[in-house]
């Protein structure tokens, strides 16, 4: 290789550069203070200074990062900077979005779009300089992926979706930006080892799980008919709860203050066990039941229209040890008639040899004492004295007869039935005696369940019962 030494070449009439044909080599630096055209190659390692224009045939290659390409007149380089306030055609994709077209002819060109994920692969962390305090992205959604974290450096605000486009669309309302998100399987705060502050809240249309809740939780229902529950597992534990109204199952209140129930009917099933009835009451240890020894339950009850006899012939059985009978003002439709009281047995007959009987009265202001002995003559058990002075008279204000009435054990079949009584009554005007008063007992002679009793009040053959009423309770011991 053939080399030159010199300070200064110049062309062969010296008023500018030579042509430099072929590969050259310069060792050192270059300075050329006039033209230099470059038909071939030259390699410069030193530092070239050019005071005029210099014109290369190919290519210049300046290291390995800067190109020049003489043909196209592109310049490629690793990187760029510097004002650039006066490039053009830069692509239409930097900052807004991406164009629909890098035809800058086509209307497309100006038409821009955004996906709807920005991929994160690796941790970053979003630090807006001093001057700023909020970064942001036109991207809806940010996407973490494997165990990238998104860190946002304290003071600084970072904001999805500036441009409020979401991923689902605008349709016909406003650019809230609802549609945005940050997807990622945990947030943690700046240094990872906390919870992130939500210092505005935070809403969750999905559910919400949580080890704990910490704090008072609060809410409403803007949208739904009724506010909607909190449900956990274990169940959920508070201090209180205020309501206007409250609706469910409240099969686990306890401590309900009675005197707070103002309206509705608390049901017997609420009160105490057992059956509620018209013939039970609740107890005090808060089951229902049957009366004690000695309470009335009431049967049935007969009322006389002009009636032969007022008889009861069902629900007199075993149930009540005790049937009672209270007869009210019956009067008679024949003037001096006297009540008396048949037994129905098993022996199905009213008229049995077997009423026997003792009295003790006020007869015509003179006390009377009678035993009666059952005769097949007389089928009945009488009531009082059989004249006129014990009798009853028949005129409505003198009240008729009155009286209340005991049977005893009526179903049982070893011993004979037994019943006792007392009555009221006033005789006809015609007597002149004062009101009649007799107490009377009743042996029937018979081992037969008593299964109905009849109540007569006429002159021992004629007569009917004008009015009144005999009611029939029933007595238990237990």
């Amino acid at each position: 290789m053939s080399e030159i030494n010199v300070t200064t070449i110049k062309n062969e009439n010296a008023d500018y550069g030579p042509n430099l044909v072929g590969y050259s080599t310069v060792t050192g630096d270059l300075n050329v203070t006039g033209s230099l055209r470059v038909g071939g190659g030259v390699t410069v390692s030193g530092i070239t200074t050019f005071s005029d224009d210099i014109t290369f045939d190919g290519n210049v290659s300046v290291g390995d990062s800067i190109t020049l390409y003489a043909a196209t007149g592109i310049i490629t380089a690793a990187k760029y900077h510097g004002d650039g306030s006066e490039l053009v055609n830069l692509p239409s994709s930097a900052g807004l979005g991406t164009a629909l077209s890098e035809d800058t002819t086509s209307p497309l060109n100006v038409i821009y779009y955004t996906d709807a994920s920005l991929a994160i692969g690796a941790t970053i962390t979003v630090d807006a300089p001093d001057s700023a305090k909020v970064a942001y992205t036109q991207y809806p959604q940010v996407t973490l992926n494997g165990s990238a974290d998104l860190i946002v450096a304290p003071g600084d605000d970072f904001i999805p979706d500036i441009l409020g486009i979401g991923t689902t669309g605008v349709g016909s309302g406003t650019l809230t930006g609802d549609g945005g998100s940050v997807r990622a399987d945990n947030l943690r705060n700046r240094a990872g080892t906390g919870a992130p502050n939500a210092s505005n809240g935070l809403i969750v249309t999905g559910v919400a799980t949580a080890t704990t809740f910490d704090g008072n939780v609060t809410g409403n229902a803007d949208t739904a008919t009724n506010a909607q529950g909190l449900t956990g597992t274990p169940s959920i534990t508070v201090n209180g709860v205020t309501a206007a109204t409250l609706s469910g199952n409240g099969a686990s209140i306890t401590n309900i203050d009675a005197g707070n129930i103002a309206t509705g009917i608390v049901t017997t099933a609420r009160l105490g066990s057992g059956t509620a009835s018209a013939d039970t009451f609740l107890n005090g240890d808060g089951e229902f039941k049957e009366a004690g020894g000695g309470a009335w339950t009431y049967l049935a009850t007969a009322t006389a229209s002009n009636s032969a006899t007022l008889e009861f012939t069902s629900n007199i059985d075993s149930t009540y040890d005790t049937y009672a009978f209270v007869g009210s003002h019956l009067i008679p439709t024949v003037d001096a008639s006297f009540l008396s009281i048949q037994y129905y047995d098993s022996g199905a007959s009213w008229t049995q040899n077997a009423y026997n009987g003792a009295l003790r009265g006020n007869n015509f202001n003179v006390t009377v004492t009678l035993g009666v002995t059952a005769n097949v003559s007389i089928p009945y058990f009488q009531t009082t004295n059989m004249n006129s002075q014990a009798s009853t008279s028949n005129s409505t204000a003198r009240g008729g007869v009155n009286f209340i009435y005991y049977v005893f054990n009526p179903s049982n079949t070893t011993y004979y039935t037994h019943g006792l009584g007392h009555l009221s009554s006033y005789p006809p005007v015609s007597v002149g005696a004062d009101g009649v008063s007799f107490d009377f007992s009743h042996v029937y002679s018979r081992t037969q369940a008593v299964t109905g009793v009849r109540f007569i009040v006429n002159d021992s053959t004629t007569g009917n019962i004008a009015s009144g009423t005999v009611r029939m309770y029933g007595i238990k011991n237990s």
